[in-house]
Parts: structure tokens; sequence; C-alpha cells
């Protein structure tokens, strides 16, 4: 998904970018030029997916420790 998502950014900004005509608030003498800054996408696509793996193994780790047994059995006393 990220990495679909990434592409789907990228190509949706470049694909609407002739309609947004960005020169009307730069001014005609300066150039628009779109450009994707490729470390950026990079680090934040691993920050994401270290961010996701971590969640997993915490969840994972606070799902082995949890007693279900006790937890059925709360309204029992």
């Amino acid at each position: 998904a990220l990495v679909a998502g990434t592409a789907l950014g990228i190509g949706v900004t470049y694909l609407i970018a002739p309609g947004l005509d960005l020169q009307a608030f730069a001014g005609r003498t300066i150039p628009v030029v779109l450009l994707v800054d490729w470390l950026a996408v990079g680090l934040l696509g691993l920050g994401i997916a270290i961010l996701v793996a971590l969640a997993v193994l915490l969840t994972t780790w606070v799902a082995r420790r949890a007693n279900l047994g006790r937890a059925l059995r709360v309204g029992d006393e």
C-alpha cells in the first residue's frame, strides 16, 4: 500500500499540474517545475514502514501476554 500510494500521489501530481497553472502565482518569467525529492520520499517511506513494524510487534507482544481465560471470566466472580 505504501508503494502504491506513493506512486499514485506522484502520478496524480504530474497529471493535474498543467491544469493548475501555478505560473499565475509565481509570475510568467519564473518557470514552475515539479520536482520529486526522492531522498525525502524514501526516508518518509522507511519511517512509515518502521512505525508499522513496531506497531505490529507491540500489538503481538501485548496479545501474547493477555490472559484470555481470565478476561472471559470477569463477570463470574
